[in-house]
C-alpha cells in the first residue's frame, strides 16, 4: 500500500523493513535507517519517492536492497551498509547518491540513470547493470567495478580504486588527481574529450588511451602492468 514518511529516524535492531511489490513510500524528511545491533536490512521492491530536500541515509551496518524502482527527485541519498540491486535508480537533475562503505552488488538487470551525480568514497562497488549517468561520477575511496561495456560523460577519480573488465568510454572530461585504474578492461578517452592529470601520483594497472586532449601539470604515473596510449 502507500507509506509517507515525514519525520523521525528507523532505528534497526535484528529488524527487516520489506516495502513490498505494488508498495508505493514517499520519503518527505531528512533521515536515517541507524543500526542498534544485530543483522538488519531495508528491502525495497515497490517503488519509493525522496520527494523531499536533504539527505536519506542507511546507516553501516543496514544493508539496503533495491528490487524495485527508487527515485531520487529531490536531495541525497547516502548508502553506507552495501546491499544487492536488481532494480533501478533513477537520478533527478541536481540531487546524489553515494556510495559511502560495505559490499555493493549491482547486477546485470539493475539500473542507474538520469541527470543526478553519483560519489564513491568507500567500500566495494560491482556494477554490472546499465549506468547512465548525465551528471559527475565521482570515486574517492574504495573499490569500484564496471563490469561490462560503459559509456561515461564525466568522472574524477581522486582516491580509492576503480576497475573493472570492460570498456570504459569517457566522451567529455577525466580528471584524474590520484587513486588506481586497474583490471582487464580498458579505459579510453574519446577524441571530443579532455584527459586532465594533475594532483598526486597515480597507480596504472590496466590499459589507458587517450585520443583527445590531454593536460598533464602535476604528480607521477606508477605503472605496475599497467600500459598508456
Amino acid at each position: 500500500g502507500q507509506c509517507e514518511w515525514s519525520s523521525g529516524n528507523i532505528r534497526f535492531s535484528n529488524g527487516t523493513f520489506v516495502n513490498a511489490v505494488g508498495g508505493e513510500m514517499d520519503v518527505t524528511l531528512s533521515g536515517n535507517l541507524e543500526w542498534n545491533g544485530g543483522e538488519n536490512r531495508f528491502i525495497n521492491e515497490g517503488v519509493i519517492r525522496k520527494v523531499g530536500e536533504g539527505q536519506l541515509e542507511a546507516n553501516a551496518s543496514v544493508g539496503f536492497d533495491n528490487r524495485g524502482e527508487i527515485d531520487v527527485q529531490l536531495g541525497s541519498l547516502v548508502l553506507s551498509g552495501g546491499g544487492t540491486s536488481s532494480g533501478e535508480y533513477l537520478l533527478n537533475e541536481g540531487v546524489s547518491l553515494s556510495y559511502t562503505g560495505g559490499d555493493t552488488v549491482l547486477t546485470e538487470t539493475s539500473g542507474l540513470r538520469g541527470a543526478g551525480s553519483v560519489s564513491f568514497t568507500g567500500g566495494n562497488t560491482q556494477i554490472g547493470g546499465a549506468y547512465e549517468m548525465g551528471g559527475l561520477t565521482s570515486i574517492s575511496g574504495g573499490r569500484v567495478g564496471f563490469n561490462g561495456d560503459r559509456s561515461i560523460g564525466e568522472i574524477v577519480l581522486s582516491g580509492g580504486t576503480l576497475e573493472g573488465s570492460g570498456v570504459m568510454e569517457i566522451r567529455d572530461r577525466f580528471s584524474w588527481t590520484g587513486g588506481t585504474l586497474r583490471g582487464s578492461g580498458e579505459t579510453r578517452m574519446n577524441s571530443g574529450g579532455t584527459l586532465i592529470l594533475e594532483g598526486r601520483r597515480k597507480e596504472l594497472q590496466r590499459r589507458l588511451v587517450t585520443a583527445g586532449q590531454c593536460e598533464w601539470s602535476s604528480g607521477n604515473i606508477r605503472f605496475s602492468n599497467g600500459t598508456f596510449v
